[in-house]
């Protein structure tokens, strides 16, 4: 699927290719006979503002939170929402390229605006009236603007058994991977990451600095950080007030406090405020004009209820030297340069606002459903928006230069901060976008892809938060449009798009896992894989052509693994440490696989599951020793799986399978564990997982293939396919009966299909289901 769609991205770009040149030549042609007028350019102006305006007005103007999720779940009394509120709002650790002292959300204003203005909002949902009373207001300095002025932290050193742990992490061996190519030079962040964050985890560890996880509230709070009271109006029409911070209800007064303000005036004076504008600019009779398109306007509140997605920036930006010095120290030393704990919204046990996998086994933002899916669709549609413009002035000097994406920070009537960098230019530069030697067209693309990920991780994190969770999707995009810009054949695209992975993906991907394992190493008896609505999707050490790994980040609602440690077994904990502190808890919640290949991997993306659940009820597993193998010989096992069993077996390695109390369990073929866990015999530590699925080889085999073949079959278009399908299914299975029928009576039939035969009746039993569900819908 995913090839597919790579091919005829592929064709179309070389398509453009060839007709670029001549439509180019004939636009160049046509100004010279006659040059556009303002009309004919405000003309092409208004068309394409009308395409951004389709594409993104409705998308962008949607808030950022579901306040009638919460009041669905919560109620509509205040006291409840507030308790809501104060249960449901944390510091949560935070490492990004500036911070000021109060965190990055409200930079001035810290953690009681944000938690006042959320209940706010849900209170005004429920149809009452709000005011809010900012108490203490302090001037406060600005926040940290340049790179140079971060701290530095203590150099970090990797242990020997942090480098031993390493070898078995990501072995370097040329024996082991004869035919990978040698990675691209800017890609060190692939060899390096898990040396750098593990040395990350060493320093953590014996740092005191660090606060306990039930420390973080008091050791917040700071004398200059403004208190917040809310007031609402209750059902007998008088006023009463609550301070989060103090978590009480005041007494019921006739009206509010003087000093007290609606709700947008707060927002509008002490509220940090980021403008968000689409801007197309162009040469009309000799003036350089910029036209906004499309405005959006969003509160640093709002983003309370977001993942947080701030990569880190280095110094030095050149592609060949994207991490200068020493390469164990580099990432580290970025990571530990600003450390802050920011407020955030955080979810209990229960999920609030829905399902995280929608029906097409996709991750869904547990936060904005539909907001994510537009956006998503959005991207496709503004990759095919046509500027109409000319890359050369014409005569009159009139000429569509491009569109710009620009963030404006905004606290009250000051302007902080002011990003902007072209999304794409038609203008061109030292030469035609046509006329670029292949080294210079691919030179120039990754400078377009660099300045993007720069643009997004620069100036304050808030406003890096912004770009990436709203417009990175279709930043991520717009290189198709880049590249056909800059006419790039074939090979120039894939390099490219390696390129994209590494500039984009991998250096938001490092900052991600450290606060992930930053999180995880809080609290030594409660682990979360990820932490609230963060996990490292770490697939599969897939290697993409040019020798890119895939890495990918997702938002997800923590998953808690309440671990039990048992006295007698200290393995056990460590081995449970081991999984959350790796990259390979991400690889089993490879969510995003798409559905063409699940089945490929069975349900591995349920695996975390099945281990939480597995864990949560007590059970131990299965503990498979060095000298234990031959416990194996008495089982049906796939090939690769007991090459596999047996090669770990006899590298010295314990094999853990977390749903399995015995190996006699899966004598019967029943619930016999096809998956484990490789577990280090000195550490204790968890080095990777192997296998083929969470059920015993009959049940995939026979059961689910089938099951599943007959929900693709029942919902593929047309009758008669349909029909095809489940004659074809059910009729196997039923065949499959008859030979258990006949085994039963005393018949010889192989093993295997004898263990076949005997599952089949569960198959026939569902077709039978199937068939009265469709013939009578009512039963």
């Amino acid at each position: 699927m995913m090839r597919s769609k790579l091919d005829a991205m592929l064709t179309a770009i070389r398509d453009t290719v060839l007709l670029a040149p001549m439509l180019w030549l004939g636009s160049v042609a046509m100004a010279d006979e006659s040059s556009p007028t303002a009309e004919q350019l405000s003309a092409e102006l208004r068309a394409t503002e009308r395409q951004v305006s389709l594409i993104l007005g409705d998308v962008m103007r949607h808030g950022t939170f579901d306040a009638p999720a919460v009041l669905g779940v919560v109620d509509n009394d205040p006291e409840k929402l507030a308790s809501w509120v104060q249960e449901h709002t944390t510091y949560v650790p935070y490492q990004g390229v500036v911070r000021d002292a109060f965190g990055v959300l409200q930079d001035r204003l810290g953690n009681h605006l944000d938690r006042a203005m959320l209940l706010g909002r849900l209170i005004e949902e429920s149809g009452r009236a709000v005011r809010l009373e900012v108490m203490d207001v302090q001037e406060l300095s600005p926040a940290v603007q340049l790179l140079d002025e971060r701290p530095r932290p203590q150099p970090v050193s990797i242990t020997a058994d942090t480098q031993e742990l390493l070898n078995h992490l990501s072995p370097r061996s040329n024996e082991l991977q004869p035919d990978r190519p040698d990675p691209a030079v800017w890609n060190r962040f692939d060899q390096d990451l898990q040396a750098r964050a593990i040395s990350l985890i060493e320093r953590l560890a014996g740092d005191s600095g660090f606060p306990a996880w039930d420390e973080i509230s008091p050791a917040a709070e700071r004398e200059a950080d403004p208190r917040v009271r809310v007031w609402w109006e209750n059902d007998q029409g008088r006023w009463v007030s609550t301070d989060l911070s103090e978590g009480m209800v005041s007494a019921a007064a006739d009206s509010p406090s003087a000093e007290s303000q609606s709700l947008s005036a707060a927002s509008r004076r002490y509220a940090h405020r980021y403008q968000l504008e689409v801007i197309a600019e162009r040469w009309q009779e000799g003036r350089f004009e910029r036209v906004t398109l499309l405005e959006h306007d969003l509160e640093a509140h709002a983003l309370a209820m977001q993942a947080i997605r701030v990569g880190v920036v280095p110094e030095q930006f050149e592609v060949d030297d994207f991490y200068a010095g020493d390469p164990d120290q580099a990432l580290a030393n970025d990571l530990l340069a600003n450390t802050a704990w920011i407020p955030y919204i955080r979810y209990g046990e229960e999920l609030v606002l829905g399902d995280l996998i929608d029906e097409q086994g996709s991750v869904r933002d547990p936060m904005l459903p539909a907001q994510a899916r537009q956006l998503e669709e959005a991207t496709s549609l503004l990759g095919g928006i046509s500027v109409g413009g000319r890359a050369k002035q014409s005569e009159s000097h009139n000429a569509f230069i491009g569109l710009s994406l620009e963030v404006t920070h905004r606290y009250g009537d000051e302007v902080l901060n002011r990003l902007s960098r072209p999304w794409f230019s038609l203008v061109p530069e030292e030469a035609s976008a046509f006329e670029l030697e292949p080294e210079q067209r691919l030179e120039r693309a990754v400078a377009l892809v660099r300045d993007s990920n720069i643009l997004l991780q620069v100036a304050e994190p808030s406003e890096a938060l912004l770009w990436r969770y709203g417009l990175g999707l279709f930043l991520r995009n717009s290189h198709a449009l880049k590249g056909m810009i800059m006419a790039l054949d074939d090979a120039d695209f894939e390099t490219l798009d390696g390129a994209i992975h590494e500039l984009v993906d991998l250096p938001q991907t490092a900052m991600q896992f450290a606060r992930h394992r930053f999180t995880a190493s809080l609290n030594p008896e409660r682990f979360y894989i990820g932490e609230p609505n963060l996990l490292i999707e770490h697939v599969g050490l897939k290697h993409l052509p040019e020798g890119f790994r895939d890495y990918r980040a997702i938002d997800l609602a923590h998953v808690p693994l309440h671990l039990v440690p048992s006295d007698d077994d200290a393995r056990q904990l460590r081995f449970s440490q081991g999984v959350l502190e790796t990259l390979l808890e991400a690889e089993l919640l490879a969510l995003r696989n798409p559905l063409p290949d699940r089945d490929k991997v069975l349900d591995g993306e349920n695996a975390a599951l099945h281990l939480e659940t597995a864990m949560a009820s007590g059970e131990v597993g299965l503990w498979l020793a060095p000298g234990e193998a031959s416990r194996l010989d008495d089982l049906m096992l796939p090939r690769l799986s007991r090459l596999a069993i047996q090669h770990q077996l006899a590298q010295g390695q314990h094999l853990y399978f977390p749903l399995a109390a015995s190996l006699e369990d899966g004598a019967g073929d029943k619930a016999l564990p096809l998956v484990w866990w490789v577990v280090d015999t000195d550490s204790g530590q968890a080095l990777g997982y192997g296998g083929v699925g969470w059920g015993s080889f009959v049940d995939y085999s026979m059961l689910l293939q089938t099951r599943l073949y007959l929900l693709a079959t029942s919902l593929a278009p047309g009758g008669a396919k349909v029909a095809l399908g489940t004659f074809l299914a059910c009729g196997f299975a039923s065949a499959m009966l008859s030979l258990h029928v006949y085994s039963t009576l005393g018949g010889e039939l192989p093993q295997l299909v004898d263990m076949v035969a005997g599952e089949s009746l569960a198959v026939v039993e569902y077709c039978l289901k199937s068939y009265v569900k469709m013939t009578h819908p009512t039963l």
